[in-house]
C-alpha cells in the first residue's frame, strides 16, 4: 500500500518570474488539481485550456508536489504565481459505530493543516498578530489585503509621529511611504465615506460649500452635467472658471469609442471611427479635438462624413492608420446648403499598401479652410479629392484647402491631387514621388485638374519626383482653371510632361504663373501648351526664371490661340534626349510672346533648331537670348505679313542664324545639301544683330521697310557674312558693316 501523504511545515504559494520554460515546479503538497490557483501577470487562468497540472506520485490521498505546463509559451517578462487554494468545507462524516476509517481521517486533519497553512498566509499578510486580531475578526475583510506573491514587501506602518499630517501611498517599487497632505484647516476631520452601493460610478469631491466631501455621478467615462458643480482651473491666477465637463469635452479619444489599438481588430478600430465621427456630428458648434494616440490602427472606409465644423483629428506624430478601404478613408462634407469650416488633419502616418487602386484618403466638398498637416503617407493612390462636379459649385466646391509639411509615395496610378471644383489650393513644403513599381507612371500626375472650374492654386516650395505629370490643367470641354503659381518646386524625372495646360471647346485657362522653379521630363516636352478648338481662350501665362535640366523633346511647346505668353529667363539643357524634330523653344501658334533673357549651354543636345515660330503668330518679342549648342539657332518663316509687332534683336547665335529663303532645292525638304534651312515666302520682319556670329546667311530675303540699316551685325575678323540673291539694292545700302 501506498503512503499516505504528509503535510510538512512549508508556505503554500510560490512565484516565478523572469523563467519562460512554459513548466513551473509546485513545492508543495495538494491533494487535488483544482486545489491550485494559478494566475499569469495577475490574471487567474483555467485549468485544461490554459494550463495542465502534472502531480507527483507515489503516495495515497494527495501529491507532494509536482509540474504545472502552460499551453501557451511565455516570456521573460511575464510574472506567474502558484497558490494553494483548499475548499474550507468539510464533505464527510465518520459512522458512529463501526471500524475507524484511518487514512481517511489522515486526509481530513491533513486538510485542515493545509487550510491553516494557508490561513496563515492571509493573516501574515495582514501583518497583524494573533493575539491581537484573532481568526474570523470581521475587520479581516475589511482590511488592505497584500497579493501572496508580495513576500518581500514591508507592510509595517510607521509610528504615529510619522504618519501625522501625511498620507499612505507606495514608491516606484511597491513600496509603502508616507507623503505629505493636503490639510483642510476648517474642515471636518472625520469624513464617513458612503456605502459601496453609494460608491459606485462616482467620483469623490467637494460640494459647493466647500467643507464637506461627497460623491458625483460619472456616466459612460464622461462627468454627467451634475458634475458641473466641479470646478476646472485651467491658469493661475486666472479668476474665471469653468466645469470639469467643459474641460474634457474639449479633447476625446478614439479609445473612447472602443479601439482596441495595437490588438489588430481592423472592425474594432472602424467601428470606433465612425462612431466618434457620429458623436462629433452631433456636438453643439464648439471646437472638438479626436486623439489617435500612439499605435497602429486597422480602418477600411468611413460610413459617416464628417460634417462638424472647428474638429481636429490628430495623432502623435508616429500613429499609424493601415487604410484598406475601397473608398475614402475620410469624407469631409458640408450639409444642408452650410459649409463645413475649420477642419485639421495632422500628424499621422498612412499605410495604403492593402488598399486597392482608386481608393483615396479625404474627400472634401461643401467645405471651408481645412488643414493637412505634418502626414506621412506609403503607396497612397488619391490623397485629396477636392470638389463634387455634380452638384453647383458654391455646393460642391472645396475652397481653401492646406496641405502643409506632408510627404509620401504614390502608387502613381490615380492623381495624387485630383481637384474638380472649388478654389484655394496651397500645397506648401511637401515632398511627394512615384513608387517606381507603379504600373502606369506615364500617366499618373502630382496635380490633375480636368474639366474643372478650380481657381487659386499654390505648389510653392516642394519636392515632387517620377510623376508622369507635374501639373496637369485639362480644360478641354468646359471649365475654368486660373490664378495657379508654382514657384520654388523640384519637378524632376517626371515620365510625360512637368506642365502640360490644355483648352478648347467652352474651356479657359488663364493667369499662370510657373517661376523659380527646376524641371525635367524624360519622355515629353517639358511645358505644353494645346489648343484643342472651339470657343476657348488661353492667355496671361508666364514661365520665369526656371531651370530646365532636361526634356525629351522641346523645352517649352505653344500651340495656337494663346495670347500673352512669356518664355523668360530660363536656362535649358539636355533638351531632346529621344532625338525628335523640335525646335528647343517652339511656338506654332497664338500671338503675344515674349522670348526674352534665355540661356543654356546645349552641346551634346539632339534639337536641330533652337527657336522655331511658325507663320501667323501676329507679335512676339525675341530678346536677349543666349542659346548655345544647337545647329540652327533660330528659324522663323515668313508668312507676307507685314506688321511692326514682330521683333527679334540682341540675342546671340553661336552656330548660325537662318531666315527665309525658298524650299525645294538640292537636297529636298527644308534644308538643302548644305544643312541650310529655307521658307517659301520672304521676310518682312525688321531683325538686329548687336553680337558676335560664326556665320550668318541671309537667304533670298525681301527688304520691305524703308531704311537703309534694315539688318545690323557685327562682324568680327576672319568671320564670314553670306548675303546672296538680295532683289533690291545693294549690302551697303541695306545693312549697316560693324566693325
Amino acid at each position: 500500500m501506498a503512503e499516505h501523504i504528509k503535510i510538512p511545515a512549508q508556505t503554500p504559494v510560490v512565484a516565478y518570474t523572469g523563467v519562460a520554460t512554459g513548466q513551473y515546479t509546485v513545492p508543495f503538497t495538494f491533494f487535488a488539481s483544482t486545489d491550485l490557483v494559478v494566475k499569469l501577470n495577475g490574471v487567474i487562468k483555467t485549468l485544461g485550456i490554459d494550463y495542465s497540472v502534472f502531480p507527483t506520485g507515489g503516495f495515497d490521498k494527495g501529491f507532494p508536489g509536482g509540474l504545472v505546463a502552460f499551453l501557451t509559451p511565455q516570456t521573460a517578462a511575464d510574472h506567474v504565481v502558484i497558490e494553494r487554494r483548499v475548499p474550507i468545507a468539510r464533505t464527510i462524516d465518520f459512522p458512529p459505530s463501526g471500524p475507524l476509517q484511518t487514512q481517511s481521517l489522515n486526509t481530513e486533519l491533513d486538510k485542515s493543516v493545509a487550510i491553516d497553512q494557508q490561513l496563515a498566509g492571509d493573516i501574515a499578510a495582514l501583518d497583524v498578530r494573533l493575539d491581537i486580531l484573532e481568526l474570523g475578526d470581521p475587520r479581516i475583510g475589511r482590511a488592505l489585503l497584500f497579493p501572496p506573491e508580495d513576500i518581500n514587501i514591508s507592510k509595517t506602518l510607521p509610528a504615529i509621529p510619522g504618519r501625522a499630517q501625511n498620507t499612505l501611498g507606495f514608491d516606484a517599487n511597491g513600496q509603502m511611504k508616507m507623503e505629505s497632505a493636503l490639510l483642510v484647516p476648517d474642515s471636518p476631520r472625520n469624513v464617513e465615506i458612503p456605502q459601496a452601493s453609494g460608491r459606485q460610478n462616482k467620483v469623490l469631491g467637494w460640494d459647493s460649500s466647500g467643507f464637506q466631501l461627497a460623491m458625483f455621478d460619472v456616466v459612460a467615462g464622461a462627468i454627467s452635467p451634475d458634475a458641473q458643480a466641479i470646478n476646472y482651473v485651467g491658469v493661475p491666477g486666472y479668476l474665471g472658471t469653468r466645469s470639469v465637463e467643459n474641460r474634457l469635452r474639449e479633447r476625446i479619444s478614439i479609445k473612447d469609442f472602443g479601439s482596441t489599438v495595437g490588438e489588430g481588430f481592423e472592425n474594432s478600430d472602424t467601428d470606433a471611427f465612425n462612431s466618434a465621427l457620429a458623436y462629433i456630428n452631433a456636438l453643439p458648434n464648439q471646437s472638438i479635438t479626436l486623439y489617435f494616440p500612439d499605435g497602429i490602427y486597422f480602418l477600411g472606409n468611413s460610413s459617416v462624413a464628417l460634417t462638424k465644423s472647428n474638429t481636429v483629428i490628430e495623432g502623435s506624430g508616429s500613429t499609424t492608420i493601415v487604410f484598406s478601404g475601397t473608398g475614402f478613408w475620410l469624407n469631409i462634407s458640408g450639409v444642408g446648403g452650410a459649409q463645413i469650416k475649420n477642419v485639421s488633419i495632422r500628424d499621422f502616418v498612412f499605410d495604403c499598401s492593402a488598399a486597392p487602386d482608386g481608393a483615396a484618403l479625404c474627400h472634401l466638398e461643401n467645405s471651408f479652410n481645412c488643414w493637412f498637416e505634418d502626414i506621412q503617407f506609403v503607396k497612397a493612390d488619391c490623397f485629396l479629392h477636392l470638389g463634387n462636379v455634380t452638384l453647383p459649385a458654391a455646393q460642391g466646391g472645396a475652397f481653401l484647402t492646406n496641405c502643409i509639411n506632408c510627404r509620401g509615395t504614390s502608387r502613381g496610378v490615380q492623381p495624387l491631387f485630383q481637384v474638380k471644383a472649388g478654389g484655394g489650393l496651397f500645397i506648401h513644403n511637401n515632398q511627394f514621388q512615384v513608387d517606381h513599381a507603379a504600373p502606369t507612371p506615364l500617366s499618373c500626375r502630382f496635380i490633375d485638374a480636368t474639366v474643372i472650374s478650380f481657381t487659386l492654386v499654390r505648389v510653392i516650395d516642394c519636392d515632387v519626383v517620377g510623376f508622369g505629370f507635374f501639373l496637369y490643367l485639362d480644360c478641354n470641354g468646359g471649365g475654368v482653371a486660373s490664378d495657379y503659381i508654382v514657384t520654388g518646386c523640384r519637378a524632376l524625372n517626371i515620365q510625360n510632361t512637368n506642365i502640360f495646360i490644355q483648352h478648347g471647346n467652352n474651356g479657359s485657362v488663364f493667369n499662370i504663373r510657373v517661376m523659380n522653379n527646376n524641371l525635367s521630363c524624360l519622355d515629353s516636352h517639358c511645358i505644353t501648351i494645346i489648343d484643342q478648338g472651339g470657343n476657348t481662350f488661353c492667355e496671361n501665362l508666364s514661365f520665369v526664371r526656371n531651370v530646365i535640366e532636361g526634356a525629351g523633346y522641346s523645352a517649352f511647346v505653344a500651340g495656337s490661340r494663346s495670347r500673352t505668353v512669356s518664355f523668360s529667363f530660363n536656362y535649358m539643357m539636355n533638351l531632346n534626349r529621344v532625338n525628335a524634330a523640335y525646335a528647343a523653344i517652339h511656338i506654332y501658334g497664338g500671338t503675344g510672346f515674349v522670348i526674352e533673357g534665355n540661356s543654356g549651354n546645349w552641346i551634346g543636345t539632339q534639337c536641330p533648331v533652337g527657336l522655331f515660330i511658325a507663320g501667323g503668330v501676329y507679335f512676339y518679342q525675341v530678346t536677349a537670348n543666349r542659346l548655345l549648342g544647337s545647329t540652327n539657332s533660330y528659324v522663323i518663316p515668313a508668312d507676307n505679313l507685314i506688321t511692326p509687332y514682330r521683333r527679334c534683336h540682341n540675342n546671340v547665335f553661336t552656330e548660325a542664324a537662318y531666315f527665309g529663303g525658298y524650299s525645294g532645292l538640292a537636297g529636298g525638304g527644308p534644308f538643302d545639301a548644305n544643312g541650310i534651312y529655307y521658307n517659301a515666302t520672304p521676310f518682312t520682319q525688321e531683325f538686329y544683330f548687336s553680337v558676335s556670329l560664326s556665320a550668318v546667311y541671309i537667304q533670298g530675303v525681301r527688304i520691305l521697310f524703308a531704311t537703309t540699316s534694315a539688318f545690323t551685325c557685327r562682324v568680327e575678323p576672319g568671320e564670314q557674312l553670306y548675303v546672296p540673291d538680295v532683289p533690291v539694292g545693294s549690302v551697303a545700302a541695306i545693312m549697316r558693316i560693324m566693325p
